[in-house]
């Protein structure tokens, strides 16, 4: 089954080949070719495979990610670090500087020093918990 060339330089192209392409592909899987054989596809196209769209540049493959495993296979936690007198004291100051829910802008302030495992959740979880006790 033959089907027109793509009008060049026309309104819609990019519509037209992504409809060609989703039809060739649906030809290509029902006739159980590699959906990454080009000319395969440029056959379905009735195109030569030059006439076809550059092919996606491939991504790399993620990184893997292997948990640390504790004794007995479970995944181990980060060890508890917590706040010294002087983050408290940096973080009272910093609610007092930017407000309450400016964790970000009070981690990114050179004159507050919070420890480097500090994020915005660890501060607001901090406070709130400085707030129940008072």
């Amino acid at each position: 089954m033959a089907m027109p060339p793509p009008v060049v330089g026309g309104g819609g192209q990019q519509e037209q080949w992504q409809e060609r392409l989703s039809r060739a592909l649906k030809m290509v899987v029902e006739q159980e070719q590699d959906l990454f054989d080009r000319e395969a596809v440029a056959a379905a196209l009735a195109v030569s495979p030059a006439a076809m769209p550059p092919a996606a540049v491939p991504l790399p493959a993620p990184p893997m990610v292997v948990p640390i495993m504790a004794g007995g296979g479970q995944v181990a936690k980060r060890k508890k670090k917590h706040f010294s007198e002087q983050e408290v004291q940096h973080l009272r100051e910093g609610v007092q500087k930017y407000g309450v829910g400016n964790w970000a802008n009070m981690l990114n302030d050179p004159a507050l020093q919070f420890d480097e495992t500090r994020n915005a959740v660890s501060l607001k979880d901090k406070w709130r918990n400085l707030m129940k006790s008072a």
